[in-house]
């Protein structure tokens, strides 16, 4: 017999096997339905209702497998033959199943999940590429996320091969807009353990699903929904990132779409910060004139989030008053200083012939640094006299300190000069005595590279 007449009898099997399940699934729909329906008209009794009719729950997701692939019969020798020949088949039926009844249930998923457990061992690859297949066109999200974090959790810990490995991902990658973003999440972490996640395609991979998933580099709108979402899912790319797949793309997104949105009010905002400073370190050296200009339109953006986060503050800080540095959030300033301090190093040569870009824009954190001194001085004089002390004040004093180590490193070394090799912003922990460290400070915040400010 030729293998085109195989290819045809195993179609025509596959169609009827289909053709009978489709006939009978309303048939069982509506019986499940109905048992649902009267459960749920009498809460009280919901309790005796799952422990009456689990058993019938699973009957019939066993039933339905055993009788689709056996032709009615419950021969469990055949359909152990059926489930090693047809792995594919079997996950396609079992996924069916689970699709018939409108209120997905987890009584009648578990024996799918168990049929598909039967086969996962002996042939791996079949069954992983028949479950995702069906996930495309299944029209029932919940089901496919079960699945996803079933399937993660079985594989766990097994020692899979590379094609088993390439599988899931090239799958993976087509089914992850349709599974939720805690299906996504778990289907990321376990795909991070994968000896082939280490090579510069997998990484790509993975970044490019990641991206998919938050629609980059889409411009949605940043609701505090999206803040919690974002802050979830973007921890996900840091392990993929390296010299050979740099973080450009999701450190321009981040600030050309959610700094102009940035609310120091939401929680989530100062967490996304943090992490746009670790991606921060591995911006890769823009060479293209296109990254030049898009680490060019960074750091613009970046200054102008800095400066919209500093108060309004006059020419002479020793005005009655001075500026209310009271408003001013230290936390977010400083997670901003460290990125742009650490891609404009990286983006050196950008600036070499821009000059008059940064002179004009520095005139602002001249005066913050100004206004920090004078702050902290403030504080200084009330902690060293007693008064009104709390830890309150004592917390703010030393967010001030951090905060001009910061701003005073940043004008030591401009982005426009060679930076110092490794040079790390250091804060002072205080000594036995508040008194010798505010000494100690009084002499660093004094002094102010003139060299730089006169420049200015």
């Amino acid at each position: 017999m030729s293998s085109g007449d195989n290819g045809s009898r195993e179609s025509r099997s596959t169609r009827n096997i289909v053709a009978v399940f489709e006939e009978n699934r309303d048939q069982a729909t509506r019986i499940s339905e109905k048992k649902v329906a009267s459960a749920e008209n009498r809460p009280a009794k919901k309790a005796n209702f799952i422990r009456k009719y689990a058993p019938d729950y699973l009957a019939f997701g066993k039933k339905r497998c055993y009788w689709a692939f056996c032709g009615g019969t419950t021969n469990t020798s055949l359909l152990h033959k059926k489930l090693v020949s047809r792995p594919q088949l079997i996950c396609a039926v079992i996924l069916r199943v689970a699709y018939a009844s409108k209120r997905f249930s987890i009584f009648l998923i578990s024996p799918l999940m168990r049929g598909i457990t039967s086969v996962l061992k002996r042939s791996p690859a079949m069954t992983i590429e028949g479950v995702f297949d069906d996930m495309k066109t299944s029209s029932i999200n919940d089901a496919s996320n079960a699945f996803v974090l079933f399937l993660c959790k079985k594989l766990q810990g097994l020692s899979l091969e590379v094609d088993v490995q390439e599988i899931i991902l090239r799958k993976s990658a087509e089914v992850c807009t349709r599974i939720n973003d805690g299906a996504f999440i778990g289907l990321i972490q376990f795909v991070s353990g994968f000896k082939f996640a280490q090579t510069p395609a997998c990484k790509q991979s993975v970044l490019k699903m990641i991206a998919e998933k938050l629609d980059i580099p889409g411009n949605p709108p940043f609701t505090t929904g999206y803040s919690c979402r974002l802050s979830t899912i973007m921890p996900l790319a840091k392990p993929f990132f390296s010299p050979s797949t740099p973080s450009q793309q999701y450190v321009a997104y981040v600030i050309e779409s959610f700094l102009p949105e940035l609310n120091v009010e939401r929680p989530k905002d100062l967490e996304i910060l943090t992490l746009l400073r670790d991606m921060s370190e591995q911006y890769g050296e823009p060479k293209e004139e296109i990254a030049k200009r898009q680490t060019e339109s960074a750091l613009q953006r970046l200054l102008a989030c800095i400066e919209n986060l500093i108060p309004a503050v006059p020419s002479e800080w020793n005005q009655k008053g001075g500026a209310d540095l009271t408003r001013c959030p230290l936390a977010h300033l400083r997670e901003l200083f460290e990125t742009f301090t650490t891609i404009a190093q990286k983006a050196r040569p950008t600036f070499v012939d821009n000059e008059e870009f940064l002179q004009s824009k520095l005139q602002k954190l001249r005066y913050l640094k100004q206004g920090l001194e004078s702050e902290s001085r403030e504080l200084e004089r009330l902690v060293c006299h007693g008064k009104n002390v709390n830890q309150e004040k004592r917390t703010k004093k030393r967010l001030l300190s951090q905060l001009v180590n910061l701003v005073d490193l940043w004008f030591r070394n401009p982005p426009s000069f060679e930076p110092s090799r490794g040079s790390q912003i250091v804060v002072d922990e205080a000594p036995v005595s508040d008194h010798d460290y505010f000494v100690r400070r009084s002499f660093l915040i004094s002094y102010i590279p003139n060299y730089f400010i006169d420049a200015l």
